[in-house]
Parts: structure tokens; C-alpha cells; sequence
């Protein structure tokens, strides 16, 4: 990589050294270093740099004395200039006529190039080839900037998050860990929430109790390829297993061109679209990490749509729950068969679901607002589509689910004063966009529909 050189790692000293002038002449005897320069043309040893950069230094002090020699300190104009991008060299010739060059203020002490102040290993757990988060924070403020994210793929015992959250607020850094080993329940995840809890451990144990910080760690567990497998669901078929079992040719074609495309289809780690009628009970069984053993976890479908749309949240609200009576009115709309159309008597109630008498439902209802880009290929150039996604269950009438979202909807839209989306998705078929109002554009999208797309589409 051209023009790459590695910095110097330094420590900040609490007082800034001024600058100072040294003789440019070294004693190391290299020919092609003697050239002219200020009217001197050594004879033995050498000059410090080549001759351009010695000419653009002495043109440097020149044209400091010229425009800023009464306005500026030669240290206040270098400074100036470094914090603008600029290193500047300065070469002159003093009173005895010794040609010196300009020693920059010294703000900072080298420590040593190999990094032999720091220990190898780390100490704050018993995990093998623990790294050091002294070592990590160096690396760390070395190469990144106040709010980047430090990613780790390999996060071990979590060293690297360690690291990251010692970074003062004033400096802080983010960080992305990913690892797949048993030991994140009993060594990465404790680790985190004891170097949040105090800055000081010893024996994986607080030192202080007023040292802790602020923080929010939010982790995901991703399906694994065998969580998939053991979530396949077979249709029973006696007369189809037996034909299979006697024929092992047409056993591999037809597992490897049929039945996973058709057969498996709803099972759960293949997106089972009935389960969307109640979005907080989808579930899979999870292998127990180190054991052969199955464990039932719920699916966060919410948090999972969100990843999967690339969606920028702004507000997740709380869930409610709600009931209402019904009547049927004439319409006159409404065709012969069908001469009554389904209504509320009365509002839409909240409800605890506690109280609630068992021959009234209850509906849920849970809403998402951010936004995406309008160009996926292009996210950061300032476009955005807003977005509303709307999760509720689904009873099994499709008459009274509707009319609740129907009922729902007019409510949020009339108590909200910034009601304008460009994207709706609601998880179940609806009639929202017999509600669309003139001046308003937005468009509806079925949630299970967009989450096939997304879980299945190739990004090239």
C-alpha cells in the first residue's frame, strides 16, 4: 500500500514540551546526505534529510518569519498546521552559523515500538489465550474513531467488548461481538455485565461498587443449521415411506428434489406462515449447547422482521390489548346475499386479560415506527421511506380481526399528529387500504408475504 507508514504509539504527557532547535548535522558518513544547503556543503558525515525535503524546510521558516513572525509563535503556527492535516519541517541557521532543524513540541512520550510495556496474556478469566485489554485499547485507539464500532468475530471470553467499554464516555467506543462456543452463557456474557457493573476486577470479582457505567447489551441468538434440520415437520405418508424404503435411488431424488421444497413446508425454521396468527408464540426447538438435549424457545418475530427488513427503529411501543362489543347494521351497499355489515357497539376497550369474561376475545396489537432507505443499493444517500408495521393476533374470524384493525387504525391515526408512512405492514389479510384518504400515498404490505421474500431472496 503506497504511502502507508505506521504511527508511533505514544502516552500523552500532562505538559506540552515546547520546541527547540538541533544541529542538522549527523556524524554518520553517507555521501548522497551532503549537499548544499544555506550556503554549507559538509565534508564528511552528513545531513539529516535529502535535499528537497531540506529546501521545502528552510522555504517553510521563511515563509513563517515573512507572514506570521509578529502574529505567531513558530510553535503556534507548526501546531496550527498539524491540526489542519499539515506536518511542517523547519531548517534555519543561527547566529554562529550552525544550520539547525526544528524538534516539534513534544506533547507526547514514545513507548517502546514492540509493545514489551504491556503483559501477553489477560487475567480477568481462566479462558485460554485470554488477550490483554490493555493491548486491546491500544489497538483499539490506535485505529478507530470516537463512536466507531470494533467488530470481533471471535470473541472468546470477551476482551475485545472489555476493551471497548473502558473507553471514557468522552471517547467511547461501540462494539459487535460474534461467537458461536457454549462458553458464551458462562464466561462472554458474564464478563460484559461485571465490566459494566465496575471499571475495577480482581478474581473475576467487582473491586468497587461505584465505578459502574451506563450500558445497554442487547444479544441474538441465530438459528443454527441444526436447529433448521430438527425443525423440519414430514407429512406421514405409510404408502410413500415404503416405495422410498425399496428404492434407494428414487429415496435420494426425491429427498433432494421434492420433499424439502413441497413437504416440509410450514414447518417452523422454514417460516410456518399459520403461526403469524399470534406473533408472540412462534416457537422452535433449540439444541442445548454441549448436550444432545431440546429445549422449546420463543422467536422474537418482531425483532427478527425488523433485522430483516433493515429497518431504523424509532419507536417500539408497548403492547395493548383490547375488546369491543358487535353489531350488525343494513348497508345498502352490500349485496343481497350479504344485506348487513359487522360494527361496534360502542368503543374499543383495553382490558386486562386477567379480567376478562370468557365469552368475550381479546385482541393484541403492537406498532414499529422508523424507517429504510428508498435506495438499498444507496443507504446513506438521504432518502428514507417511513415505515409503520403493525403486529396483532388473529382470532379466526376474519370479519372481526379486520374490523378491530380497522377500529385501531382510525384511532392511531386521528391521536397521532405526524401520521404519515410510506410503507404499512400488518401480519394478516386486511382491508387497510380501503382507509387510504386523499393526500395520503402510503402503501400496504402483508408481513408474511415480506418475511418469505426476505428470508429466501439472493442478494447479488
Amino acid at each position: 500500500m503506497k504511502g502507508l507508514r505506521i504511527p508511533h504509539l505514544h502516552h500523552r504527557l500532562d505538559n506540552t514540551n515546547p520546541g527547540k532547535w538541533d544541529t542538522f548535522w549527523r556524524g554518520t558518513d553517507r555521501p548522497t546526505m551532503r549537499h548544499e544547503l544555506l550556503g554549507q556543503n559538509p565534508d564528511k558525515g552528513q545531513w539529516r534529510w535529502e535535499v528537497n525535503r531540506a529546501k521545502r524546510a528552510v522555504d517553510n521558516i521563511n515563509h513563517h518569519l515573512t507572514h506570521y513572525g509578529d502574529e505567531k509563535t513558530l510553535d503556534e503556527w507548526y501546531v496550527e498546521n498539524l491540526q489542519a492535516g499539515f506536518v511542517l519541517d523547519f531548517i534555519r541557521i543561527n547566529d554562529k552559523g550552525t544550520v539547525q532543524y526544528y524538534v516539534r513540541p513534544q506533547s507526547f512520550k514514545l513507548v517502546s515500538d514492540n509493545w514489551l510495556d504491556i503483559p501477553s496474556n489477560g487475567t480477568f478469566t481462566d479462558f485460554p489465550h485470554e488477550k490483554n485489554i490493555v493491548l486491546l485499547q491500544r489497538m483499539i485507539g490506535w485505529i478507530t474513531k470516537v463512536e466507531d464500532f470494533v467488530l470481533d468475530y471471535f470473541a472468546g471470553s470477551g476482551s475485545t467488548a472489555h476493551a471497548a467499554i473502558r473507553f471514557e464516555k468522552s471517547n467511547k467506543r461501540k462494539y459487535i461481538l460474534v461467537e458461536m462456543g457454549s462458553y458464551f452463557d458462562t464466561e462472554l456474557k458474564p464478563r460484559i455485565m461485571k465490566a459494566v457493573y465496575s471499571e475495577s476486577l480482581r478474581n473475576g470479582k467487582p473491586v468497587s461498587r461505584t465505578t459502574g457505567i451506563s450500558h445497554c447489551l442487547k444479544y441474538l441468538r441465530l438459528e443454527s443449521y441444526e436447529d433448521t434440520l430438527n425443525n423440519l415437520r414430514f407429512d406421514e405418508n405409510p404408502l410413500r415411506d415404503k416405495a422410498l424404503a425399496s428404492n434407494g435411488d428414487l429415496h435420494e431424488d426425491f429427498m433432494l428434489h421434492y420433499l424439502l421444497d413441497t413437504e416440509t413446508r410450514g414447518s417452523e425454521s422454514l417460516l410456518n406462515i399459520d403461526a403469524f396468527a399470534d406473533p408472540t408464540a412462534y416457537k422452535l426447538k433449540v439444541k442445548k449447547p454441549g448436550s444432545d438435549e431440546y429445549a422449546v424457545r420463543n422467536v422474537d418475530l418482531l425483532e427478527t422482521f425488523n433485522y430483516l427488513i433493515g429497518l431504523r427503529v424509532n419507536h417500539i411501543a408497548a403492547p395493548q390489548r383490547l375488546t369491543a362489543d358487535f353489531k350488525r347494521e343494513p348497508d345498502p351497499e352490500l349485496t343481497e346475499s350479504r344485506e348487513t355489515r359487522l360494527v361496534l357497539d360502542g368503543r374499543l376497550r383495553p382490558v386486562d386479560q386477567g379480567s376478562l369474561s370468557t365469552d368475550h376475545c381479546s385482541w393484541w396489537f403492537r406498532k414499529v415506527e422508523g424507517w429504510v432507505p428508498s435506495d438499498p443499493r444507496n443507504p446513506n444517500n438521504g432518502l428514507k421511506d417511513k415505515v409503520l408495521i403493525v403486529w396483532r393476533n388473529l382470532t379466526g374470524d376474519l370479519e372481526q380481526d379486520n374490523l378491530m384493525l380497522d377500529e385501531w387504525f382510525l384511532k392511531n391515526r386521528i391521536n397521532t399528529r405526524d401520521f404519515e408512512f410510506d410503507i404499512i405492514y400488518v401480519n394478516g389479510s386486511n382491508n387497510l387500504p380501503n382507509l387510504l384518504q386523499e393526500g395520503e400515498n402510503w402503501k400496504v404490505r402483508l408481513i408474511e408475504e415480506e418475511f418469505m421474500k426476505r428470508m429466501w431472496e439472493v442478494v447479488r
